[in-house]
């Protein structure tokens, strides 16, 4: 089959990977076009372009795939199109090019949008999955091909499980060419009654209060790390929670105060249930390190306020 790959993040270089090594024909790659490191304000390219560079595998970065990139994918006459995390909305003219197959990580009709392992994490879901849909004008609307399942393991971050479901995806999406090659494939069509949605996660949704459940600050931390993170204020400080445990449902203390602040207890902030210890933060302008790193030297009173 001759495939024209679009994505943009790591999770696609994997899944482009698998398609690239399969009996499949990779005709062309198309990535969103390169930006500025905010870091060092250096041009950086994205992991699928590098594959494709790596690869001598045709390239394409369109500001609008669908003012400029129709004639171009035409002339390829591919058989199909996969996207995967690609991050732009296609219009109805390059719908109309050949069918394509979308690579969505959840378990859909939930959590159509932009950050469904996020959310899923955020919300403290027990399972999500992958779902190889295929793409309509509609947002993750289109028919149902293919969906595996999994549990979410309960210490796992947004990164970690994304590149779970990248492997899942490897294997689902082959599987899905293959029975359209094969005439085999069968569509289904999602319950719009079934429908959620999630939002674009936007580093202002990262603002921890410790007035909050121990669940809401633990599955937010894990569903915002690494990017966009997580944070609190400390006497002025902007610091950003890395990775961080409940260590107590039982609350007695009033909620966004230290309890702990030692060499054997280490970092400890009471919220509206029970009490959270800081493992691993990055103060801003500095390295990440432990809580006990952070208090080390410090004279943190117990009782002092947070935020």
């Amino acid at each position: 089959m001759r495939i024209v790959f679009l994505g943009t993040p790591q999770f696609s270089a994997k899944i482009l990977d698998a398609i690239y090594k399969s009996k499949n024909e990779v005709v062309c790659v198309i990535s969103q076009p390169d930006r500025v490191n905010g870091r060092n304000n250096k041009i950086e390219f994205s992991p699928v372009k590098k594959y494709a560079l790596e690869n001598n595998i045709p390239l394409y970065q369109f500001e609008s795939i669908s003012n400029e990139g129709e004639d171009i994918i035409k002339a390829l006459k591919p058989d199909l199109m996969i996207t995967a995390a690609y991050g732009q909305l296609l219009k109805q003219n390059i719908l109309d090019i050949c069918p394509i197959f979308n690579v969505h990580t959840s378990l859909l009709p939930k959590l159509r949008g932009a950050s469904p392992v996020q959310t899923a994490l955020i919300n403290g879901d027990k399972e999500t999955g992958v779902t190889i849909m295929k793409t309509e004008l509609k947002m993750d609307a289109g028919d149902i091909i293919l969906q595996e399942k999994i549990n979410i393991e309960r210490n796992i971050n947004s990164e970690e499980l994304l590149l779970e479901l990248a492997d899942i995806s490897s294997q689902l999406i082959l599987k899905a060419i293959d029975s359209y090659e094969n005439g085999t494939i069968k569509y289904i069509k999602q319950d719009e009654k079934e429908v959620t949605f999630c939002k674009y996660i936007e580093k202002s949704m990262g603002k921890i209060e410790f007035t909050e459940t121990c669940d809401v600050i633990y599955n937010k931390t894990r569903g915002m790390n690494p990017n966009p993170g997580t944070f609190f204020f400390f006497k002025g400080q902007r610091i950003k929670i890395l990775k961080c445990s409940i260590i107590s449902t039982n609350n007695k203390n009033n909620s966004a105060v230290v309890v702990y602040a030692d060499k054997i207890n280490g970092f400890v902030i009471s919220c509206a249930d029970g009490l959270i210890k800081l493992d691993l933060i990055k103060p801003e302008g500095k390295n990440e390190m432990s809580g006990i790193q952070f208090i080390n030297g410090k004279r943190i009173e117990v009782g002092t306020s947070i935020n």
